[in-house]
């Protein structure tokens, strides 16, 4: 994975959001009051197909989604190791069919009983798939906090600052 398609994966995430202030102006904030309340918004994705905004709230370990004002929608989540549940959710983003996939794990260490991963969710916020290997081997994660999709379905998950993964949609390593 070179650098090149890195950048273009990245920018293709942004746009939406640099194209609503093209002068990167201040324009409003959202997510401060009950029930979209955000303790430590760690990541932030904007859906290609219905333009909603969905963020990870690490500390509350949940994904809240807001419409382009910043008005709540709905939300998900609740603390735990289970499938549709966090244990630190950090990367988000939003494949080309509204899939939307949280890189779920701020842990290296296989003592714990908890597996780092990456969790899928339709747009609605049902639970799809997950992986979650541990380890440093071709598929496998230590610490897959971020995410990107690619707008042809690839996923994207940088693993522990020493690499970059590519996965199908469905799971498999590429």
């Amino acid at each position: 994975m070179n650098a090149r398609i890195l950048g273009a994966v990245a920018l293709a995430v942004l746009l939406p959001v640099l194209a609503h202030a093209q002068d990167l102006t201040y324009v409003a904030s959202f997510g401060t009051s009950a029930p979209a309340s955000l303790q430590f918004p760690a990541g932030v994705a904007v859906s290609p197909v219905s333009g909603e905004v969905s963020v990870t709230n690490r500390l509350a370990s949940r994904v809240v989604v807001f419409d382009r004002a910043g008005n709540y929608l709905r939300s998900w989540g609740s603390p735990g190791t289970g499938p549709g549940q966090f244990y630190s959710p950090a990367g988000i983003a939003v494949g080309p069919d509204g899939s939307v996939y949280v890189g779920d794990g701020d842990n290296d260490s296989p003592s714990l009983a908890f597996l780092p991963r990456i969790q899928v969710f339709t747009p609605a916020g049902t639970f799809v798939r997950q992986w979650d290997s541990y380890g440093s081997g071709d598929g496998q994660f230590g610490v897959p906090i971020h995410v990107a999709v690619d707008a042809s379905g690839p996923v994207y998950p940088p693993d522990g600052g020493h690499r970059v993964q590519s996965f199908l949609s469905v799971g498999t390593w590429l």
